[in-house]
């Protein structure tokens, strides 16, 4: 029995995840009713749901994953420069770079995979 539940666990976090961006697409697709009736726009939609948007939501996991090591890098620069040390990296002109990481890794993923209108980028939104 307990065998049968290690071999199932991987899959609960994917499918919830994958059911949560469905139901965020639906959500966000459903203020686009004028276009109900267009074959291009359902085909469109029902792609966007269900390629783009799990694929959004898996460069959003590698986005954070990857983004929190950079900021920590980012922060040690930081604090060298702070201090007078000497760094072989370029400063950023506005020291927002750990904002500026998070945005590009994290939250404009986010916003593809949550706030974008269902089939926006494929030509129905």
């Amino acid at each position: 029995m307990r065998s049968d539940r290690a071999r199932r666990s991987p899959a609960r976090p994917f499918c919830l995840m994958a059911s949560l961006v469905a139901l965020g697409s639906f959500a966000s697709g459903a203020a686009h009713a004028e276009s109900a009736t267009d074959p291009a726009a359902i085909t469109a939609r029902a792609f966007d749901a269900a390629v783009l948007r799990p694929l959004g939501a898996v460069r959003l996991l590698a986005g954070a994953a990857l983004w929190v090591p950079i900021s920590v890098v980012q922060a040690v620069g930081d604090l060298a420069r702070a201090t007078g040390a000497p760094m072989g990296l370029s400063s950023g002109a506005d020291g927002d770079r750990i904002r500026e990481s998070f945005d590009l890794f994290v939250g404009d993923p986010a916003d593809y995979v949550f706030t974008r209108p269902l089939g926006k980028d494929l030509g129905s939104g």
